[in-house]
């Protein structure tokens, strides 16, 4: 019995997993999270739902806090639109009289912040600057004021380029000037100062203002103080300043014979090779191994368009095919070849 009471004693002490003196006690609070990341609580998405369908009662903190939990899911369509309506009801509360001037002030500006950082990540770049911009205007003390700065010339950045990939220089260019225009180099960093001079000039080239993209060009190099910027820089110089001449260009003929061992031919001169779009190129810029390789293939062409055995091998080629279902409904009996003599 006594065996017994210490067994049920030693149960109670290690609670049927160990015992009681090997426990330890946590010093910390214990918190427990009510929504991982990447989920939505049923409770946001009740307030999303009925905030969304306007009839919504809910306060401008609860949308944020919403918001908050939509972005962190990456929706970021939905937590945008919880977000402007965070503003409205932020207005609506300042006018109530339930937020003050300052607390107001203070919970759109971190509203907007949230906002265009949505913006940025859903690729609705011209809303995330028109945000970034509102933000940079109202706010006054000056690390904010760099710091949104900052990030609205990065926004421009990525704006100008997709502009530009899109075959829109025009309009990248009003962009990035607008940055050149409202901010300086000390603002937005030197680094994402000089990428948009890199890229103001490939825009520049590409909608042909070669003057313009060189001047750009010129003064990266002489202010830029970083090498790899200035490298860059000078190799679209370089490239930019090299015009096409009907010159023979020596250089590059000496390299095409020493790459290339070209079949013998006959030689038929014609005066001209025709490039396309116009343009001509004298045969007498051409080097030996270069005419040699412009007539052997002439000649090759020339001798098999002429070859009957050429048109009967395509011919055979391209109807080879239809044989097979042919002959596959001649042994089904659907053709009938009696009526011709020499098949008996």
């Amino acid at each position: 019995e006594e065996e017994g009471e210490q067994d049920d004693e030693g149960e109670e002490q290690e609670g049927g997993e160990g015992p009681a003196s090997w426990s330890w006690i946590r010093k910390g609070e214990v918190v427990e999270a009510s929504v991982e990341r990447g989920e939505i609580s049923d409770e946001a998405r009740a307030i999303a739902n009925t905030a969304l369908n306007g009839s919504g009662l809910a306060s401008a903190q609860q949308l944020i806090d919403t918001a908050t939990e939509f972005e962190f899911a990456a929706e970021w369509e939905d937590a945008a639109d919880l977000l402007e309506l965070a503003r409205k009801r932020i207005d609506k509360e300042q006018l109530g009289g339930s937020l003050s001037n300052d607390q107001a002030k203070q919970l759109d500006d971190e509203v907007l912040w949230q906002l265009a950082h949505v913006y940025e990540e859903d690729r609705r770049l011209i809303d995330a600057a028109d945000r970034y911009s509102v933000l940079k205007d109202k706010t006054w003390d000056k690390n904010s004021q760099r710091e949104v700065t900052r990030a609205w010339g990065e926004c421009c950045y990525k704006l100008a380029e997709a502009l530009q990939e899109c075959q829109r220089g025009k309009e990248a260019i009003v962009v990035m000037q607008a940055v050149k225009e409202q901010t300086t180099k000390a603002a937005v960093g030197e680094s994402l100062w000089e990428q948009l001079d890199l890229l103001l000039a490939i825009t520049y080239d590409n909608i042909g203002q070669k003057d313009d993209a060189k001047t750009v060009l010129i003064n990266l190099v002489s202010s830029s103080t970083d090498k790899t910027k200035k490298s860059k820089a000078l190799f679209m110089l370089d490239v930019f300043s090299v015009e096409l001449s009907s010159e023979r260009n020596t250089a590059l003929h000496d390299i095409f014979d020493q790459t290339f061992q070209l079949p013998r031919g006959s030689f038929r001169p014609s005066g001209q090779v025709n490039l396309g779009g116009g343009r001509r190129l004298s045969i007498s810029n051409l080097s030996p191994r270069e005419r040699e390789w412009r007539d052997w293939t002439s000649q090759y062409w020339e001798d098999r368009m002429k070859s009957p055995i050429y048109y009967a091998c395509l011919i055979l080629w391209v109807t080879w095919p239809f044989a097979i279902p042919i002959k596959a409904f001649i042994d089904k009996g659907w053709i009938n070849l009696n009526w011709i003599p020499f098949l008996h």
